[in-house]
């Protein structure tokens, strides 16, 4: 064998155990790609949610809450006074010792949503009486108001979705 022969061997044995490396970097390189494609879906993801949290934050959303005690039907009556329809809508009012609920999908402007007191204001005014007549057999005169402790909260979502909660009524209301 001349010496032609084993440079030509040395050379496709060189050459072929530059081949395994270049292999292992192609196959690296695929899974780099992978990799790339799964962090830019991650990425849009993030931007969709970030660009609707902005949306919400500049959203509009004019709902707000009154309420009253109606003595013609002995209800607790609370109005959405917004120019917007309030979504997803819990109330929860805590009456004295009794809890009382209600659920709506959505609450328009102006629409009223009604809980009966009848039995609360019942139980107060007697209560009232009962303290006034002591009070008199007492000797001891003066006016007793039937009154009920009413704690409000209201949550909803506007259009958008944003939440709100609202938990500023607390009072003794007469009744």
């Amino acid at each position: 064998m001349d010496a032609g022969l084993w440079v030509a061997i040395a050379a496709v044995i060189i050459a072929a155990a530059g081949l395994i490396p270049a292999f292992i970097a192609i196959r690296h390189a695929g899974q780099a790609v992978e990799e790339a494609r799964e962090a830019n879906t991650i990425a849009e993801a993030a931007d969709q949610r970030g660009r609707r949290l902005y949306d919400i934050q500049l959203e509009r959303s004019d709902v707000e809450w009154t309420q009253i005690f109606d003595e013609a039907s002995n209800s607790w009556v609370i109005e959405n006074v917004g120019q917007d329809t309030a979504h997803d809508v819990q109330i929860t009012l805590d009456i004295d010792q009794q809890r009382m609920t209600q659920d709506r999908d959505a609450v328009a402007p102006r629409e009223p949503i009604r809980f009966d007191l009848t039995q609360p204001a019942h139980i107060a005014r007697v209560a009232s009486q009962e303290t006034f007549e002591r009070g008199i057999s007492s000797g001891i005169a003066f006016i007793s108001v039937p009154t009920l402790h009413i704690r409000q909260r209201i949550s909803w979502r506007s259009e958008g979705g944003r939440p709100f909660l609202d938990t500023s009524f607390d009072k003794r209301v007469s009744v």
